[in-house]
């Protein structure tokens, strides 16, 4: 028997369905301070935590207009850390959506802090809801605090834990767009769809976007800068 082709009115119902259906987007955060000022860590408070740049400002409004033209999304999801925040905060003002904080999808930190630190102490929960008012206080998070230092074997564990809590809560309803690091978007792009990405090639505000089908997930839109083409695509390593 011959292959089966589709009619062309068979693939546009097949481009349809593929639209129409519910996505898992990871999108990197925008650029940070300490690429552009490398001596911004000395004098900080908290140099695992820098904030976003000037044009990083510039790539998350570009950011959030590329997500505005996205279908359905009905969530927008960050770790607490100042710049996954800050870049979450300017989709959520374009969306008109609240930001959801989940402590599970915070940083891998091997070694950057001592022996007995833990999230709680090193993060200011309370102070978010100041700091940034996009944030919504009733969501509760997957993970309450993690204990560093972490392994990267612990942390990997833990993102492709909680990001099927995620996925599980909000994309039977629509999509959900979580922002986060570049060791965020290499692990779970390659855990839910075997998708490898070198981290020199995630430039910020990268996006890329995972569908489920059964049991299985796949890329639907692979890592792409979605800020590319904007005056503040340029990015200095």
């Amino acid at each position: 028997m011959g292959k089966l082709e589709l009619t062309s009115s068979d693939n546009r119902e097949e481009k349809k369905t593929e639209n129409d259906v519910n996505q898992l987007w990871l999108v990197t955060h925008a650029e940070r301070l300490d690429v552009v000022n490398k001596n911004w860590h000395i004098k900080a408070a908290k140099p695992f935590d820098p904030p976003i740049s000037e044009r990083g400002h510039l790539q998350a409004h570009h950011c959030a207009k590329f997500f505005s033209r996205q279908k359905n999304i009905k969530a927008i999801i960050a770790p607490p850390s100042t710049r996954c925040l800050e870049t979450a905060s300017r989709i959520s003002e374009v969306l008109n959506l609240p930001v959801f904080v989940e402590n599970g999808l915070f940083e891998c930190l091997p070694s950057v802090v001592d022996d007995s630190s833990d999230l709680l102490e090193l993060v200011d929960l309370e102070n978010l809801f100041v700091e940034f008012p996009r944030v919504n206080a009733s969501y509760q998070s997957k993970v309450v605090n993690i204990r560093f230092p972490e392994t990267l074997e612990q942390a990997k564990k833990r993102l492709k834990s909680v990001v099927k809590s995620i996925a599980e809560q909000f994309c039977n309803d629509g999509s959900v767009v979580i922002v986060g690091d570049s060791f965020l978007m290499m692990e779970l792009s390659y855990s839910l769809s075997s998708v490898r990405v070198k981290s020199s090639d995630l430039l910020p505000c990268t996006a890329a976007s995972f569908s489920k089908r059964g049991l299985f997930w796949r890329c639907t839109t692979k890592p792409v800068c979605v800020t590319a083409g904007s005056t503040c695509f340029k990015y200095r390593r």
